[in-house]
């Protein structure tokens, strides 16, 4: 059974969020994460392995953040906040299989789940900039066009 898609969007935020914490604490979250998500180890491993991709990325991902981020820079963010980004950004640039209005609930939704209202407006507020930037360089004029 596969793994519904905004549980497995939390565990990602989980795994990304823990990496960014302690990037030596090694495996042990992954048996956390299974036992409060409720997820398989099958289950798990699509999400190591988006993970893992993300990772590779973040050097661009970072990147791009932080030049939206015109008064706060990256690594002034919350962790929650950094990660919840790093998935959106990830969704929206590289991520063709995921529709930009879902990445961009779905950012939103984790942000009031795992942090706060004022975060939510931020995040929300810098994505929806990349989004809309990202809508101009493919050369639509409005958004969905």
């Amino acid at each position: 059974m596969a793994i519904p898609k905004q549980k497995f969007r939390e565990c990602l935020f989980q795994l990304l969020y823990s990496r960014d914490l302690n990037p030596d604490q090694g495996d042990e979250i992954i048996g956390v994460i299974m036992r409060i998500v409720g997820v398989s180890r099958k289950e798990l491993a699509l999400v190591i392995e988006r993970v893992e991709i993300i990772q590779k990325a973040l050097g661009e991902l970072d990147q791009l953040i932080d030049g939206y981020s015109d008064s706060f820079p990256l690594e002034k963010m919350s962790s929650v906040e950094r990660n919840i980004l790093r998935i959106a950004v990830f969704e929206l640039v590289k991520d063709d299989g995921v529709p930009s209005k879902v990445a961009i609930s779905e950012a939103i939704r984790l942000s009031k789940k795992f942090n706060s209202e004022a975060s939510c407006q931020f995040v929300n507020a810098l994505i929806d900039r990349i989004y809309q930037d990202e809508l101009a360089k493919k050369g639509c004029v409005q958004a969905g066009v």
